[in-house]
């Protein structure tokens, strides 16, 4: 099972038209992790909640409610920053979030989703840019998108629109030039690194899957297999 997500970050405008124009051209749907009202119509792709929780006054049912509010048919969500702890699942009942993708299991092979709670199911995540960029230091090259999607199990796969926009080549670029991405007057191009980076990794993954004919899902139709079968999707283990 193979998924792409995006947390949009509170992108700008042409920041968000970027990563959609180049998910259009090559036919690929992914789950949008939203952060704010940004009035894009995303059709084919899924919304789902990206909540920030770490603000001083950040109270966890209001945050919640008000990402809800602009996307009413959102059933998952991912925190800023993977911020969890169990007390928020008890709030996401009422908002119909039946999902959550807060656990990073990065190149784990052989993942597979399981149930939280009798009504919250967990989507790993396998692969994230800016992870690989932490990991990969200065000067790593771009991995073959055969090799990431080779071995078993779930990979949910998460890049942000601003590291694909500019193609953050290392998390020194990024820190340098990071008051720029949220700039609507930034010329991308300008911007944006020629050295490798998050941006050629995407277009790769891209074109493999659609080379290949690789079948990707929304995150929200693997948490609904999850929830009605549940004993296929959770590892072995005795009855």
């Amino acid at each position: 099972m193979i998924a792409l997500s995006m947390d949009m970050e509170w992108a700008t405008p042409q920041v968000i038209r970027d990563s959609l124009d180049l998910l259009s051209e090559y036919s690929v749907s992914a789950t949008l992790f939203s952060t704010h009202d940004d009035g894009f119509d995303v059709e084919p792709h899924e919304r789902a909640l990206h909540p920030n929780f770490m603000g001083e006054d950040a109270e966890p049912e209001s945050v919640i409610a008000e990402l809800s509010d602009y996307y009413p048919d959102a059933l998952g969500t991912r925190s800023h920053a993977m911020y969890t702890y169990s007390g928020l699942r008890s709030l996401y009942g009422d908002h119909g979030l039946v999902y959550e993708s807060n656990y990073m299991m990065y190149g784990v092979d052989g993942i597979r989703p399981f149930e939280m709670t009798r009504d919250v199911v967990q989507l790993p995540v396998y692969f994230m840019d800016d992870t690989w960029l932490r990991r990969s230091g200065e000067s790593e090259a771009i991995p073959d998108p055969a090799s990431l999607l080779s071995g078993p199990g779930l990979k949910v796969f998460d890049f942000h629109p601003p590291h694909v926009a500019f193609n953050t080549p290392s998390i020194s670029y990024y820190e340098e030039h990071k008051d720029a991405y949220w700039d609507e007057s930034t010329d991308l191009r300008e911007l944006r690194s020629a050295d490798p980076g998050v941006r050629d990794l995407f277009v790769r993954l891209l074109e493999h899957v659609a080379d290949h004919d690789v079948e990707t899902r929304l995150l929200c139709d693997i948490a609904r297999d999850v929830r009605n079968n549940p004993l296929d999707a959770a590892p072995d283990r005795p009855v």
